[in-house]
């Protein structure tokens, strides 16, 4: 079951259909996707939605109609039925956590594992919608949520286990570090860099929640929050975004070899976990001071191990939908 038909999801589509064959080798794998939820209503056959038909169409319902139009169908009310992992894709809320929040308690109610693309539920509920995963005995995964591409949540959860993660720093959000690599590397304004990555797709053209370092703060507060068993939301969190940096800013860093990135940082002291979000300048020390262009890139500041840095992957819808199938196989393997 997928709620939200949007980019992502369309996107996953095209991956299983991809991959079935290789998923089937290696994994011993094959999926039915038997329900679609959009903002009309749903879709839903028994036997398994027939993707590349679905695929001519486009996204959101919309396309949820045509299809049921081609197929004789009707779009029916959200239920459950005789699914067993729900793929929670709507718009994220990172405010209130949106429908996705109602989609995903249904689906742990009813016993069905979920794997998050939105972050807006878990940004707002994690601790509950974390009880309530434990006491109906389902998994959640939620790559997709926290950086996709750039392995985040995963390292946490299987390369630092008996570990003490003392603090972490991340660039996790690959449209702000795509402006401010190009504002350093060619001197343009933030507004000239802002309208190259919208020409290129990196950008959207309402880009507040990457640019107001909302984004990056919703992934931070996810981590925080399962790392460190806290409640945060968006609310706790200390944002500046990027939209204030000025050329001068980033010229006057580069003059003395620094670079300016937005950073997200997760301290814990005795009062618990903090997440702040800020333009911050790095000396060319640093380990995220060479991630550069749409790239990502973390620190985990741990006791036994001393400091691990990943960097990289794709800041892509492909990359996105990648994550999530990554998730769906780790969920059937058991990890």
């Amino acid at each position: 079951m997928i709620t939200g038909y949007g980019n992502v999801s369309r996107e996953l589509m095209k991956l299983i259909l991809e991959k079935e064959a290789f998923l089937n080798d290696q994994y011993g794998l094959e999926w039915r996707i038997t329900s679609i939820v959009g903002s009309r209503g749903m879709v839903y056959e028994k036997g398994g939605i027939d993707l590349l038909s679905l695929l001519e169409f486009g996204t959101g319902s919309n396309a949820l109609e045509e299809y049921c139009e081609m197929k004789n169908l009707e779009l029916l009310p959200f239920s459950i039925n005789d699914q067993d992992v729900l793929i929670e894709s709507t718009p994220t809320d990172i405010f209130t956590g949106g429908s996705g929040l109602a989609y995903s308690k249904s689906a742990i109610e009813n016993g069905l594992d979920v794997v998050f693309v939105s972050k807006g539920a878990l940004v707002n509920s994690q601790k509950e919608i974390n009880a309530l995963a434990a006491s109906h005995h389902v998994s959640l995964k939620f790559s997709g949520a926290t950086a996709a591409a750039l392995p985040t949540i995963d390292i946490v959860q299987n390369s630092l286990n008996g570990t003490v993660i003392k603090s972490i720093e991340g660039i996790l959000n690959g449209t702000t570090n795509f402006i401010l690599s190009k504002m350093h590397h060619e001197s343009i304004s933030f507004e000239t860099a802002l309208e190259i990555a919208i020409s290129q797709g990196i950008a959207e053209k309402n880009s507040t929640l990457d640019i107001g370092g909302f984004d990056a703060a919703a992934k931070a507060i996810i981590l925080a929050n399962n790392i460190y068993d806290q409640e945060l939301t968006i609310k706790d969190a200390e944002i500046t975004g990027i939209d204030d940096v000025a050329i001068k800013d980033i010229l006057h860093a580069k003059e003395r070899d620094k670079k300016i990135k937005l950073i997200a940082k997760i301290t814990k002291d005795k009062d618990g976990a903090k997440v702040k979000v800020a333009p911050m300048e790095l000396s060319s020390d640093h380990l995220l001071y060479y991630v550069d262009e749409t790239n990502k890139g973390i620190i985990f500041h741990t006791e036994e191990m001393g400091s691990i840095c990943a960097a990289g992957g794709a800041s892509n819808i492909r990359a996105t939908a990648a994550a999530v199938l990554k998730d769906l196989i780790n969920l059937y393997k058991g990890d």
